[in-house]
């Protein structure tokens, strides 16, 4: 058999195996659904409006000042104001980023933060508001300075 003939044979088994390996993935990994059906359970901004009203207000306030910068962008640019267009889609862009990158992740740590303390206060027993009000004597006032010897 020459190098051509073996070559050819390696590369028609090859593709074969992937072809398994492709048909086994796919069938193990479908496509995700992207209908825009309604999700079960909460969003994380339903979470937030819940539990964090103040902080889902600034991300709202953040999503209408790109949405504001963008419709802005788009009639400069219908207009012919290049210039302004540009302008305004870097305003749009960096509305964006300080929502998504500073707002909404802030407003989501305080909506579990406050969701786990309003919990803890449902549960049973007690929470204890510091170390010097527990019962093991752990960083009892006074207890904690240095002595010289």
């Amino acid at each position: 058999m020459s190098p051509a003939e073996k070559q050819a044979r390696e590369e028609q088994a090859d593709r074969k195996m992937r072809a398994a390996a492709e048909k086994t993935y796919n069938k193990e990994m479908p496509e995700p659904d992207t209908t825009f059906a309604k999700l079960k359970g909460q969003s994380i901004m339903d979470s937030v409006r819940k539990y964090s009203p103040n902080q889902a207000a600034e991300v709202d306030e953040g999503d209408a000042n790109t949405k504001r910068y963008g419709e802005t962008a788009s009639k400069n640019f219908t207009e012919g104001k290049y210039g302004s267009a540009a302008l305004n889609a870097a305003k749009g862009l960096g509305s964006a980023a300080d929502t998504m990158l500073l707002k909404a992740p802030k407003a989501a740590a305080f909506a579990v933060r406050n969701r786990v303390v309003d919990g803890a206060k449902k549960a049973s027993g007690g929470m204890v508001s510091s170390a010097s009000k527990r019962a093991d004597g752990c960083a009892t006032k006074g207890k904690t300075r240095g002595k010289f010897i």
